[in-house]
């Protein structure tokens, strides 16, 4: 299974991962506001990301935007 939303913290995702209920689970939202996400939990920092489930970049790439967060525009 597969899940694609709702997860901001590290400890969520491998709770999910360690009970077998996913076997993946998309962060692209969070990735498109906090592109260095990955590493900064991987470095120790497992602070909670500042991504949040906006529809702002749905609206901005259908009208030829650039695909990024536009939450503080």
């Amino acid at each position: 299974m597969v899940i694609i939303s709702g997860f901001r913290s590290l400890e969520s995702i491998e709770g999910r991962m360690r009970y077998g209920e996913t076997g993946c689970i998309g962060l692209c939202r969070l990735w498109i506001r906090e592109p260095g996400l990955i590493r900064r939990w991987q470095e120790g920092t497992r602070s909670t990301s500042c991504g949040i489930s906006c529809d702002k970049r749905g609206y901005t790439v259908s009208i030829s935007l650039p695909l990024e967060c536009y939450l503080d525009r």
